[in-house]
């Protein structure tokens, strides 16, 4: 369907259809969204996943977690080189071991040094900014669609380390990392859950992957609702008033056969 014709207004004239004009909603993303972004990634289809319940499984995230797991002692150097030239950002391997030492510095704190100055997000950005992950720099090495995407997930991993820090900012720094690192590892991704924490990115051109609570789908010229199970998703529950105060009635064949009906919503599932 890329490249399909597509208006968005009558008056304006045919566009061919993009990765971003996709979406996919699910009940739950966490419980069956796994094979499509396995089938999405062996095909090479660019995708987000709205939220960050699934932020810390993308390749340049998992990158970005070494950094913090090497801070905190669980993972040696070369681990972080691995998994950063494993995002395939481009990135080279001196500039990758000149970011180590940024890291190295933070794991050196010790009493008496400020705190101020070894912050978690501060010693992020020193890190993406010592290695190259600069916006000419990575669309320059991997194009403008691989670098929009990678910076899409690294300024959403951003927001979650702010998250973070504004609720341990007492902590002394040495506890400050090495806590995020364990909560990166076996809490983040269910503190996120079904959440929506976009706001104020800007959407890259790939297909968005959410639930149906965190969109109605109207935004998107193309939606699939896949994996409906009999009185799960749609639910058995009724209520709303009517299919027709959500689709127009001219969208929906043999619309008479639908009206007054007590399972308009689910019949048209």
């Amino acid at each position: 369907m890329i490249g399909l014709p597509f208006t968005d207004r009558a008056s304006a004239p045919p566009r061919g259809l993009a990765y971003s004009d996709f979406a996919v909603l699910f009940r739950s993303v966490s419980g069956d969204a796994d094979p499509l972004v396995a089938e999405m990634r062996a095909r090479g289809i660019r995708y987000i996943i709205k939220g960050l319940s699934r932020l810390f499984q993308t390749p340049e995230v998992q990158a970005a977690k070494t950094c913090f797991d090497y801070i905190a002692g669980t993972v040696d150097g070369d681990a972080v080189v691995a998994a950063w030239t494993d995002a395939r950002l481009g990135l080279r391997e001196e500039a990758l071991k000149r970011g180590v030492k940024i890291l190295d510095e933070a794991r050196g704190w010790a009493e008496g040094m400020p705190w101020d100055t070894y912050t978690i997000q501060g010693t992020y950005q020193r890190f993406l900014g010592e290695v190259g992950v600069r916006e000419e720099h990575l669309t320059a090495e991997v194009g403008r669609e691989r670098s929009e995407l990678a910076f899409y997930n690294l300024g959403r991993f951003s927001t979650a380390i702010g998250d973070y820090e504004r609720i341990h900012f007492l902590s002394s720094p040495p506890d400050r990392f090495a806590t995020f690192a364990k909560w990166l590892e076996h809490q983040a991704g269910d503190y996120y859950e079904e959440s929506d924490a976009d706001a104020g990115y800007a959407r890259p051109d790939a297909v968005t992957i959410a639930t149906v609570h965190q969109a109605k789908g109207m935004q998107w010229p193309a939606v699939f609702v896949p994996c409906m199970r009999r009185n799960r998703f749609p639910s058995k529950r009724q209520g709303g008033l009517g299919v027709f105060h959500i689709v127009p009635e001219a969208a929906v064949n043999d619309a008479d056969r639908y009206r007054g009906t007590q399972d308009d919503e689910r019949r048209l599932f």
